[in-house]
């Protein structure tokens, strides 16, 4: 009983510390959500900046009779929508800001200073990373000791068919009255009380094995639900690093790609070549390609927290 309860401790401290260090991990990626919309607040300003760029150019040309009022119609609108992205921009990145105020303790002002970029590369993951790193996770370790504890139990309810001999009876008999057992001397009446006690409690204590087996057949099952779910987690988020890796790299020549495109477009259209909607496509191509880059930035930072998550720390397995 004793060291079920020992077992049952370690793992309530177990399930704290995970907690803890779950947190702490949520709180990290929280920050870089904050960063995310910052700089997507950023991308915000700077397609603001480019579509009043287009407008004013549309609008010296249409002065300059070489345009007509559609194009610039179509450039004031295309800026009015640019102003409305914005300023949901803003709202996302300030809420955001005041959470994080909030989970730090201070007043929500919205006037943090933090990070204006996510780092763009992260330590490589070794080959051949232990298995037993994934057993070092304190919810894995906390199963454990509830299996431990459920282990004891068992042992005790049947330890409990045996009779209880204590050294003294209830009346501080000495031990040298052990031999008055068989000679009725009723100072010790409740040792033998002790000795048949289990003959009377026989359904009581059967039922209690049952229950505590069973309730060590389901500490098991959980323990290795829990494994398994490590297990699915360290695969799923290992491959997803590989495939955010390949979508990191293809964005990174999507958006070079689209700003080439776009900046042609913009010397075709003031050469008279090319048309304004494509200039506006092209435009709208290359900020949403920034703004996947940024997204995928997050979701690099965000995957490798889980995977330090469920390996229950970094790599190194000491």
């Amino acid at each position: 009983a004793r060291r079920a309860a020992i077992s049952q401790n370690f793992a309530t401290q177990y399930d704290l510390k995970y907690l803890e260090f779950s947190l702490k991990t949520q709180f990290i990626k929280f920050f870089y959500q904050t960063v995310e919309a910052y700089q997507q607040y950023e991308l915000a300003l700077k397609s603001n900046e480019s579509l009043l760029n287009i407008r004013n150019l549309v609008e010296t040309r249409y002065k300059e009779g070489l345009r007509t009022s559609i194009d610039l119609r179509l450039a004031e609108s295309s800026f009015s929508s640019s102003k409305i992205v914005l300023e949901n921009r803003k709202i996302q990145y300030k809420t955001l800001l005041r959470n994080l105020e909030t989970l730090m303790g201070k007043y929500p002002v919205g006037d943090l200073i933090i990070s204006s970029y996510m780092p763009k590369s992260l330590p490589g993951i070794p080959i051949g990373l232990p298995v037993d790193l994934i057993e070092r996770r304190p919810d894995v370790q906390s199963e454990i000791k509830k299996l431990e504890a459920a282990g004891y139990k068992l042992a005790q309810s049947k330890r409990e068919r045996l009779p209880s001999i204590y050294l003294t009876a209830s009346g501080g008999t000495s031990t040298d009255a052990l031999k008055e057992i068989l000679n009725g001397d009723y100072t010790v009446w409740s040792l033998a009380s002790n000795l048949t006690a289990p003959i009377f409690q026989a359904g009581r204590i059967k039922s209690n094995i049952k229950i505590n087996q069973n309730a060590l057949d389901i500490a098991k099952s959980r323990y290795i639900k829990k494994m398994l779910m490590a297990f699915s987690e360290v695969e799923t988020l290992l491959f997803n690093e590989s495939s955010l890796k390949i979508q990191y790299n293809e964005i990174i020549n999507n958006e070079e790609q689209t700003l080439a495109t776009y900046d042609l477009a913009i010397d075709r259209y003031e050469s008279g070549v090319s048309d304004l909607i494509t200039v506006l496509n092209l435009q709208q191509q290359w900020i949403n390609s920034k703004s996947k880059k940024i997204n995928i930035e997050y979701q690099k930072i965000n995957n490798r927290l889980n995977l330090l998550l469920a390996l229950g720390g970094d790599f190194n397995s000491e």
